[in-house]
């Protein structure tokens, strides 16, 4: 898991990334981010209920997803962005490795060249 200073807590930012966001899309899930004035990258989890029916279902496959991030998320520099993960169905039965590289591969994208550094 994430520390919740990494996380997005607050539902007018999650909004205002929501509608003026640029759009990265990976194989399970697609990026909306904007750049925010804190000192690091900050995400929150947007789980539909076409993913799940149930609150316990959605809950499962958002902390699969935060799992799969905080691996990944050492590698990540300290760059300014407010990152929304709009999950889609493909990754309910995805193993934590793809799921891991998709994040990999899409925050590459997002990220400058330089800034990237894998482990």
């Amino acid at each position: 898991m994430l520390p919740k200073r990494l996380k997005i807590g607050d539902r007018a930012r999650i909004k205002i990334i929501f509608e003026k966001g640029q759009r990265v899309s990976g194989t399970f899930f697609q990026l909306r981010y904007l750049p925010n004035r804190g000192a690091n990258m900050r995400f929150s989890m947007i789980t539909p209920r076409k993913i799940g029916k149930t609150a316990v279902e959605r809950n499962r496959i958002r902390r699969r997803a935060y799992a799969a991030l905080a691996s990944v998320f050492p590698c990540l520099p300290k760059t300014c962005y407010d990152v929304l993960v709009l999950l889609s169905p493909k990754i309910i039965k995805a193993p934590i490795k793809d799921i891991e590289k998709s994040f990999t591969e899409s925050l590459k994208r997002l990220l400058p060249k330089p800034y990237y550094k894998p482990l």
